[in-house]
């Protein structure tokens, strides 16, 4: 078994890096005006939708290819299991 290189290494720990930082400010932000509401609402469903887009990707492409990762699906479920939940916790307190 090969050793990975510095670089092969270091990209995925500082993508957790980035997102662990995005999650503590998504944590942290507090309440504005309708306009905030809008731009925070407008931002998350654009990265929802990136995200379930690239993930598809993914999945249809390792698919084609044979190599299915397992992430992939799991990553792709808990977020359409998220929307979902946030969705219905939304309507119900409505």
């Amino acid at each position: 078994m090969e050793m990975k290189s510095t670089l092969e290494m270091a990209v995925p720990t500082l993508i957790v890096a980035a997102a662990l930082i995005v999650l503590a400010f998504a944590l942290a932000e507090g309440r504005g005006d309708e306009r905030d509401a809008l731009h925070r609402y407008l931002a998350s469903r654009a990265a929802f939708l990136l995200g379930l887009v690239v993930l598809a990707a993914g999945t249809l492409w390792e698919t084609y290819h044979q190599v299915l990762d397992p992430w992939l699906i799991g990553a792709l479920a808990a977020m359409t299991l998220g929307k979902l939940i946030g969705l219905l916790y939304a309507r119900l307190k409505k």
